[in-house]
Formats: structure tokens, sequence, C-alpha cells
């Protein structure tokens, strides 16, 4: 498993006025400009760009019956710039979401065909919908995952901030250069690799049988559950973890090994794990020891009865 010889697609980033009159020559583009709200329900064989007009943002709900097409030049259905906004219902994209600068798109249906990226502090919240293929989060931005699925992987980068909780990824979650990412209530179906000074942070959902996590070059990988085994040893937190903003915590000091317990939530999980050393540093497994659910309902009930008998 080799996460640091990663590849990228070739992206091409409209910043520029330049930038913009290549398009319009080249692909066909339709260009949404005057800060207007726009309703797009209808076939267009090109790319949409929508830029902010000249004192307002620029806005599209994208609903049922549109069926946006493939750009020849920059494989890209729709790329928002500056403070736009997309508000996208239903409807068909057949390439990229390209989301830059401050925009905002918020998914809540539809059918992605292709990928979604985050450029330069835009944020993507996903709460519906089907992206086929990947995610790519860069440069400070933030994506947010509320329900819905992703086909492929969910790659975050540059001190992005990533926040899961719902929803399938059918691929790994991968987090480079500082970026943080935050899972709960999720499936995830491949692995779970930090690398580079990132952290991933697990705490309930479900994993597939066949993934497994993965740390190295001074990243963490953290993991909140209960009743964990490394290498099918009970982890004692009391004899061997340290206290850390309120919770027990416990670096694993194995290399590789298997990793199984209970995340917060009670799900079971059985997993393998590797922490890669490197020039750059190692990776951390750490785990988070906090009490499994019936014990907080416990608790929680005994702190009722005691304040029942004092109202009494």
């Amino acid at each position: 498993m080799q996460y640091g010889m990663r590849t990228r697609k070739l992206l091409v980033r409209l910043t520029a006025a330049a930038g913009l009159a290549a398009l319009t020559t080249a692909n066909a583009s339709t260009f949404l400009t005057d800060g207007a709200s726009h309703t797009w329900d209808t076939a267009t064989p090109g790319s949409i760009v929508v830029t902010p007009g000249p004192s307002s943002p620029t806005n599209i709900d994208v609903v049922a019956g549109a069926d946006i097409g493939e750009d020849l030049g920059i494989d890209t259905s729709l790329q928002l710039l500056g403070d736009a906004t997309a508000n996208i219902y239903g409807g068909i994209l057949r390439q990229d979401l390209d989301a830059n600068s401050t925009s905002v798109a918020n998914v809540y249906g539809g059918d992605l065909q292709d990928d979604i990226y985050l450029y330069d502090g835009s944020t993507v919240n996903l709460d519906g919908g089907a992206v086929a293929d990947d995610v790519y989060v860069y440069d400070a931005a933030t994506f947010n995952f509320y329900s819905g699925s992703i086909g492929g992987i969910l790659e975050a980068n540059g001190e992005s901030t990533t926040t899961i909780t719902g929803g399938t990824v059918g691929g790994d979650v991968i987090g480079f250069d500082i970026a943080t990412i935050q899972i709960s209530n999720a499936s995830i179906t491949g692995d779970l690799a930090a690398i580079n000074d990132s952290t991933i942070t697990l705490i309930s959902g479900l994993l597939s049988p066949t993934s497994s996590l993965y740390t190295t070059e001074e990243s963490s990988l953290e993991v909140y559950g209960y009743d964990f085994l490394v290498n099918g040893a009970p982890v004692d937190f009391d004899a061997d973890g340290i206290d850390h903003d309120g919770y027990r915590i416990l670096l694993v000091g194995a290399g590789a090994g298997t990793l199984s317990g209970y995340l917060s939530d009670g799900t079971a999980f059985d997993t393998t794990f590797f922490r890669d050393s490197s020039p750059d540093g190692s990776g951390h497994l750490v785990l988070f020891n906090v009490p499994e659910p019936t014990s907080i309902m416990l608790m929680a009930s005994g702190a009722m009865l005691v304040l029942l008998r004092r109202r009494a």
C-alpha cells in the first residue's frame, strides 16, 4: 500500500479574465455573470461558469431536467468562481463540479457523473445525490458530507477541513499536507490513510471488513471507542494510557498488525493497521477510550433518579 506516490488529474483552473475569454472561444461555455439568481432545468452541451456580478453574487439552482454536458477543454460541467453559489437539487452533471475562491455549492440531489473539486477556501455541502467518482479537497477548502454517496475516493489536502457525518464513501479516505478529516456515522468501503502531518479522526460509523488504517510522516489517525484489541491483546488504558483533553488515550507502538474493538457508537470493527516510518517521521495511531453506550445510558439514568429523589 503506497499512498505517498499519488497522481492527480490535470486541472485547468480559471482565475482570470484571460482564462474565461479562452474558454468562450474554445468550449462554447455558458457564462452567468450578472449577479442574479438562475434556475437551470434544460440540456446544455457545454459547461456553465458562474462568476460574481458587478455588485452581488451570482447564484444558480440546478433542478430536474438539467443535463449539463461535457466540456471538451476543461472536463468541467459546472465551475464556480468568486462568491458564486450553486444549489443542486436534481438533474445531471456529466463532468466535474469545480468550486473556487469563496464559492459555495450545496448538493441536495442529482446525478454527478464525474468528480467534485474544491479550491481556495471554497465550501461544498453534500447532503444527498450521488457522486460517481472522486472528491478532492484542496487549499483550505471545506467539505461537509451529510448524506448521499461518493463512488470513488475522498482526498483532502492543503490545510483543508472535511467533516463526514453520514453517507457512503466507496473508496479510500486520504488526508495529505495538514488536512483534517473527521468521520462519524458514515460507511467507508476503502482504507483510511493519514499522510504528511494530516489528521483523520474516526468516531463512529462502519468500516468495510477489507478496510485498513495507514499513517506516516508525523500524521495521526485517531480512533474513538472501547474494548480495543491490538494484535489480539486487550489495551490497558489505566496502566499504559495517558490523560489528554478529558480522555484516556494510548499511542500504539506496534508498526503494523490488527486492531479491533468497538467505535464510540457501539459498532464493532476488525481491521489491519500500518504505521510507516520515513525520513519525515513516523505515523501515529492514537486510541481514545470512551465509555460504551450502555454505560453512558446507565449513568444518565442514575443521574435522573438522583435528581427526581431530590425534587421529591
